[in-house]
């Protein structure tokens, strides 16, 4: 398959980024009542698809939108565009509002959403990632377990992006949320994993985290310990990775001004990473 361009869906019709149109009273403009998963492509097929479209239609269940495509409609859509952009390795945004129509503060809305597949290439992550490892930070802002917008990728992104941003412009690469508790949660972009004696472990979902695909391949094939930890644990760990569908798996070697374990990535992360790319590979 040869490189062709960025493209996009808009309502079942192609069209190039630039000329898509979002009208100006659409709900996830207006309101942030959107819902989005983000893919990767391989050798031009969309890993864990069906993952993807199960956690978005899990969201669309819980906001009440007026979905006007099955499954089925939405995995051809994506495949229509995929193959006209020509990519092999991809990054793919499929994108869901409430649509238009209703109060403020109401959820009425129109008869149908607004649905938009962004397909662009994709070009990775620095190969310092995964080679030297993440520098964390903590979030001061909490994740806030009990709303049940923590468990869908809504647009309700803010909170993520300031939090990221902040930790970039301080000289680190992922901020880490706690919940209300006080006890770790998730990156705001990643879901994340510490190693203790030996055994990998993880939050839960009820401890406001979003359930990653990523983290479910690892969790259904890996040894792995759900359970709530603290900070201290985070920061006494011998290891720490992160995950996401983009990220894929990578270590993460400092948290704040200390390292953890070694300071180097180490033995589990690289199991995870295998297991993953492996997966990958197999090309589920």
């Amino acid at each position: 398959m040869s490189h062709t361009q960025s493209l996009t869906w808009v309502n079942g019709q192609l069209s190039s980024p630039s000329s898509g149109v979002l009208r100006a009273d659409d709900r996830g403009l207006l309101y942030g009542d959107g819902l989005f998963e983000t893919m990767r492509a391989y050798g031009g097929r969309v890993f864990c698809l069906a993952e993807h479209l199960d956690r978005l239609l899990q969201g669309v269940a819980l906001l009440g939108f007026p979905l006007q495509y099955d499954e089925a409609q939405l995995e051809a859509g994506i495949a229509e565009t995929l193959a006209a952009a020509g990519l092999d390795d991809a990054y793919l945004r499929l994108t869901v509002t409430r649509g238009i129509g209703g109060r403020p503060s109401e959820l009425a809305a129109s008869d149908a959403c607004t649905v938009i597949i962004a397909v662009r290439e994709y070009h990775g992550y620095p190969a310092s990632i995964y080679e030297q490892g993440m520098k964390l930070s903590l979030a001061a802002a909490r994740r806030y377990d009990t709303s049940p917008l923590s468990g869908i990728k809504s647009h309700n992104y803010l909170d993520n992006n300031l939090a990221h941003d902040h930790a970039r412009q301080s000289g680190y690469d992922e901020a880490i949320f706690l919940n209300t508790q006080g006890l770790v949660a998730e990156g705001a972009t990643s879901n994340i994993f510490i190693v203790e004696a030996g055994r990998i472990h993880t939050p839960p979902l009820d401890a406001g985290v979003l359930p990653g695909i990523v983290r479910q391949c690892l969790v259904d094939g890996l040894d792995i310990v759900e359970e709530p930890f603290s900070p201290d644990r985070l920061a006494a760990a011998d290891e720490v990775f992160l995950t996401n569908s983009l990220l894929e798996v990578a270590p993460a070697t400092r948290l704040g001004q200390r390292p953890i374990g070694d300071g180097i990535p180490g033995p589990f992360y690289r199991e995870a990473h295998d297991f993953y790319r492996a997966l990958i590979e197999a090309g589920r």
